[in-house]
């Protein structure tokens, strides 16, 4: 089996392709335009879809292949989800709940995320953002024991436990952090549901009884980065986590080595090359996905330990994973999609930005990326485009 019908392949440090940035961006630009049939089940969550795309363009600094007029539309569009209730929907596949349904609405938390990075990628100036409505919004969605659910609940009904979750809750202290207000939340509940998730290995659970995830483990961590500011509780254990997220690489056993040498002289098809130096998403979890490789990075940059990372390794990876068309796909060999396309090419930011030593050094890792902002999961562009036009804390 040859490595274009899907092949699995051992990247090796220094040795991988370069990023083919000029097929990503024709790539992010034909799914921004018309979405491919496959996402038709998955159209609620458009604005997330979008996010993605014009995020990923941002890092590619393909931003002005969005003309003016498009992006005004775009604009536009994403204010035509703002709900009666504050925050933002998905899509128009989600009806407007009337009024007479009490706090039951349409918008969803991750949504509203998404929706105020577009409008700063898109350098609107949010004076048609209902501030008012949104905090209100997100102060509904929190819970007794401080964790935060996706949507408003069920008229007559408060936010149960089991309503909540890392990943909301990350969105909500996310959506505060760009307000610059965190006044309608209970930050020490918050911070105490966040830690609560923590496993006995150091990573972080869906709550503090259920397996260890990276994707859990970041927004865990990027929500505690976030509220540091403004809270001053007790310290949490660190160490541990950045030991559980280290360990997540699946770096190259000496047996891989081995039948990767062995394969590489060899015409034989029939069996796959270990897929190794990427990041895996909970320990034992084979092959390694590239999403992971920022949901892992991202929350070792936050926790200042990126250069545990093996950069060359997973960058390899990564790369190993682009299409001939465009995009990166979950594995080398899958279809490419827009979230393994933008975490691909946030991670290899990070890993572009996150190096130390000599500029100068001719075995430094430069793609050509923009820089990111690993908390937000945004540039560095559009985080100061949000401190000045949107945080109130910083105007």
């Amino acid at each position: 089996m040859s490595v274009e019908a899907g092949t699995s392949r051992l990247p090796s440090a220094g040795q991988f392709g370069e990023l083919t940035a000029s097929k990503h961006v024709s790539f992010l630009l034909r799914c921004l335009r018309m979405l491919p049939a496959p996402y038709t089940s998955a159209d609620d969550q458009r604005m997330t879809l979008g996010y993605f795309a014009l995020a990923g363009l941002d890092l590619l600094h393909a931003t002005h292949k969005v003309a003016l007029d498009e992006a005004r539309e775009l604009v536009d569009w994403v204010y035509d989800q703002q709900a009666p209730e504050g925050g933002f929907r998905g899509s128009p596949s989600t009806p407007f709940t009337p009024a007479t349904a009490g706090r039951v609405g349409s918008a969803n938390i991750a949504m509203t995320y998404s929706a105020l990075l577009i409008l700063a990628i898109l350098r609107d100036d949010y004076t048609r953002l209902d501030r008012g409505a949104l905090l209100r919004y997100i102060a509904a969605l929190q819970s007794a024991s401080g964790g935060f659910a996706a949507e408003l609940p069920p008229r007559d009904r408060e936010v149960r436990e089991a309503d909540t979750d890392p990943r909301f809750t990350y969105c909500a202290v996310a959506v505060c952090a760009m307000l610059g207000d965190f006044s309608g939340i209970n930050i020490a509940t918050a911070t105490a549901f966040l830690r609560g998730c923590q496993r006995y290995d150091g990573g972080f659970g869906a709550s503090g009884t259920q397996e260890a995830h990276a994707g859990m483990t970041y927004c865990c961590v990027a929500a505690l980065h976030l509220l540091s500011p403004v809270e001053h509780g007790a310290t949490w254990p660190s160490d541990q986590a950045v030991a559980w997220l280290a360990h997540r690489q699946v770096n190259a056993t000496p047996a891989a080595c081995e039948k990767h040498e062995v394969q590489a002289g060899s015409e034989s098809d029939d069996d796959e090359v270990d897929l190794v130096g990427g990041f895996q998403g909970r320990p034992s979890k084979l092959p390694p996905d590239v999403c992971y490789s920022f949901w892992n990075g991202a929350a070792l940059s936050l926790l200042s330990a990126h250069e545990l990372v093996d950069a060359p390794a997973d960058a390899g990876y990564v790369l190993s994973a682009q299409s001939r068309v465009g995009g990166v796909s979950k594995i080398p060999g899958d279809h490419p999609d827009l979230l393994h396309t933008y975490l691909g090419l946030a991670s290899l930011s990070l890993h572009q930005h996150g190096q130390g030593g000599d500029d100068t050094d001719e075995h430094r890792l430069d793609f050509g990326l923009a820089p990111l902002d690993a908390a937000l999961n945004c540039t560095l562009a559009a985080k100061q485009w949000i401190d000045t036009h949107l945080n109130r804390s910083k105007t």
